[in-house]
């Protein structure tokens, strides 16, 4: 997806979901597509495998992220609440960005090796 879109669209549902206290941010891992960062209220995304993934599953991992940081630090991690949270918002409540993120994720790191 177009980082410039990308960026746009997570910072609507950031927005739209949580309070002004949250923001958006990016960041250069190619390891894990999005964070929820409870110290600093932030959603990120991973530029490199934001940069190859299709905008639908930008979006999902976006709400993925949000669901986290709405279902609080103790008990967000992937549990029957977090999934609850997920499908309430509109996502896949599965961990994971798409069957082939593995590939998302090499694509990412060939890319950012690239640069």
């Amino acid at each position: 997806m177009n980082l410039e879109r990308a960026e746009i669209l997570a910072r609507l549902i950031v927005r739209k979901h949580l309070s002004p206290a949250w923001r958006f941010a990016w960041h250069n891992g190619t390891t894990c597509a999005g964070i929820c960062s409870f110290d600093t209220k932030t959603i990120l995304l991973s530029k490199g495998i934001t940069a190859v993934t299709p905008a639908r599953y930008v979006r999902w991992t976006v709400l993925h992220e949000v669901a986290h940081a709405l279902t609080s630090r103790e008990k967000a991690h992937h549990g029957e609440r977090w999934a609850e949270k997920c499908r309430e918002l509109g996502c896949p409540d599965r961990e994971g960005l798409t069957p082939h993120e593995d590939r998302l994720r090499e694509l990412a790191r060939k890319k950012a090796r690239v640069k």
